[in-house]
């Protein structure tokens, strides 16, 4: 199509040079009578020359210029949707921005509240821990008074015993013996 329209163009302008020496050719010495005969050779020729290039010029270029201008719509329109499609994208981003900012604040508000719970429940469990562990030293130490205690009453009653059989073998004599031996082995009978 594009070599058509470059004749057609070569074609017209090759025309119009033709026209133009032929006309300037009829002119000569006589240019300065005017002559209503070679007014109107002029004329028609202007008009020849007009309707040819009309004929082979206006429509290639009338469909250069249309399907110019049809490029250039559907690039304005290919323009028009990208633009709507950039929007569309920029409004999709800004409320993913958004939705990530409340998604970043509950996963705080969250890790907050699991911290929270993670404290108290160690807390709860240090009290109680610390509470068993005042429980075994109380339990540990009441043994062990008591096992002193029984130590030493162990103790008094072997030294009560010594010294108690001290006196008693300097002050009871050997009928004495017998006679609690016999009153302690019967209150034994009596308390079993």
């Amino acid at each position: 199509m594009r070599i058509r329209i470059r004749r057609e163009v070569i074609f017209s302008i090759l025309m119009v040079l033709c026209v133009t020496a032929l006309a300037l050719a009829g002119e000569g010495e006589e240019a300065h009578e005017v002559k209503p005969m070679m007014e109107v050779f002029r004329l028609v020729n202007f008009l020849i020359f007009a309707a040819l290039l009309y004929k082979f010029v206006a429509k290639p270029v009338k469909d250069a210029l249309s399907g110019r201008t049809k490029k250039i719509e559907e690039a304005l329109e290919n323009a028009k949707e990208a633009k709507e499609t950039a929007i569309r994208k920029a409004q999709e981003y800004d409320a993913k921005i958004a939705n990530a900012d409340k998604e970043v604040a509950e996963i705080i508000a969250q890790a907050e509240k699991e911290r929270d719970q993670q404290v108290a429940k160690i807390q709860e469990e240090m009290e109680l821990l610390k509470t068993r562990l005042e429980e075994q030293a109380k339990a540990a130490a009441d043994l062990e008074i008591a096992r002193a205690k029984a130590e030493l009453q162990e103790e008094a009653a072997r030294l009560a015993v010594e010294l108690a059989e001290g006196l008693v073998k300097k002050e009871i004599s050997p009928e004495d013996q017998k006679r609690l031996v016999r009153e302690y082995v019967e209150r034994l009978k009596e308390v079993n």
